[in-house]
Formats: C-alpha cells, sequence, structure tokens
C-alpha cells in the first residue's frame, strides 16, 4: 500500500508457509512462483532483533531446519523442508543492502536491481 504496488505474493505473512499439516511442498512452490513471477525489487526481513515473544517467523538469512516456534512445547509452526527452495531461491537472487527501522529489520535488494536507483 505505502509502495504503490501490489504485494509480490499472496503470503504477505509467512505463517501459512510455516504450519504444520497445512504448508506442504505445492503451497510452497506456489509461493515461490510468484516470487519468481513477479520478482519484487526488495525484501524486507521483519524479523531479525525481534523480542523473543514476538520472533514468529524465521530469518530469511540463512536456512534452519531446526527453527520452531515455539522453542519447546507444541510447534505452532516450524521449518518444513519444502521451504529450503525459498531459501535457495533468495540467496541466489538477493543480497542484504541495509537495514530500516528501530528493529533494524534487513532489506534484500533484487541482484538484477543492485546499483540500480
Amino acid at each position: 500500500m505505502f509502495a504503490s504496488r501490489k504485494p509480490a505474493s499472496r503470503f504477505v505473512y509467512s505463517l501459512a508457509l510455516l504450519t504444520p499439516g497445512y504448508a506442504d511442498s505445492a503451497l510452497v512452490n506456489g509461493f515461490l512462483d510468484e516470487l519468481r513471477t513477479n520478482a519484487p525489487p526488495i525484501i524486507v526481513d521483519a524479523t531479525p532483533n525481534l523480542p523473543p515473544a514476538e520472533a514468529l517467523a524465521p530469518s530469511l538469512a540463512s536456512w534452519n531446519p531446526k527453527w520452531r516456534y515455539p522453542a519447546s512445547g507444541v510447534a505452532w509452526w516450524t521449518m518444513t523442508p519444502a521451504l529450503q527452495s525459498v531459501y535457495d531461491y533468495m540467496r541466489a537472487n538477493y543480497v542484504a543492502s541495509g537495514t530500516v527501522g528501530p528493529y533494524r529489520w534487513v532489506v534484500y535488494q533484487r541482484v538484477a536491481n543492485v546499483g540500480r536507483r
């Protein structure tokens, strides 16, 4: 809304992609297809530096197959194996280019757009 453009995917939050029993390879592949098709020039990772109680999703910085929330007890959200393809895509197509906001969220810029302004 503030950027005057539509979201790159129907998933503006990652929780559906992390929900055990709901997230599967078809869902993740659909998300990845949307990213490839829409190729957003930037992606903001709003997970770094949040207080633990608010860190409901894993960071885009690196693949962590052991990530889960909450860290103990029954997991509401987990890292599914299918999500590794999203991390591979991010690593191949985006680079961290700065931070934004009071929590210093990481801004990833599409590699094809690095150097363009």
